[in-house]
């Protein structure tokens, strides 16, 4: 979960730096050669000014793409959570139920090995049911 994280924060923040530094080089770009036809002054420089505006809407585009990507990624591992949280929410309830099965016999154990309950020799993950047919007092 910690790299998704990661890796959305850092592509969102790449995204967003390309889209502001290509938007200001598109933007100067234009607006020099809108400079250079109104002016006719420095147009020599024009090709400078074409590349500018070349880069910069490359620049806006990867950034946009960079964007994208950690939105994707973001909600791709949101849904990735939130089927790790069911997951575990359902082996809990089943767990639950396997307990309170067992609560009270004597052969009742229930120490977690390796995050695995051990709960009796007879039965080690708990009984499928509501009744244990091996349950003494």
């Amino acid at each position: 979960m910690f790299l998704i994280k990661f890796l959305t924060t850092s592509i969102t923040i790449s995204g967003v730096l390309a889209v502001a530094i290509g938007g200001a080089s598109f933007l100067c770009g234009v607006l020099a050669i809108e400079t250079v036809e109104l002016g006719k002054l420095s147009s020599f420089n024009r090709p400078q000014y074409q590349k500018m505006i070349l880069y910069g809407t490359a620049s806006v585009g990867a950034g946009l793409f960079l964007t994208g990507a950690a939105l994707w990624i973001a909600s791709f591992g949101e849904q990735l959570a939130i089927e790790e949280m069911r997951r575990i929410e359902e082996q809990t309830k089943k767990q639950n139920c396997k307990l309170s099965v067992c609560e009270g016999c004597k052969h009742f154990h229930g120490v977690h090995y390796n995050s695995t309950p051990l709960i009796c020799a007879m039965h080690p993950y708990g009984v499928e049911g509501e009744h244990c047919p091996d349950w003494e007092a």
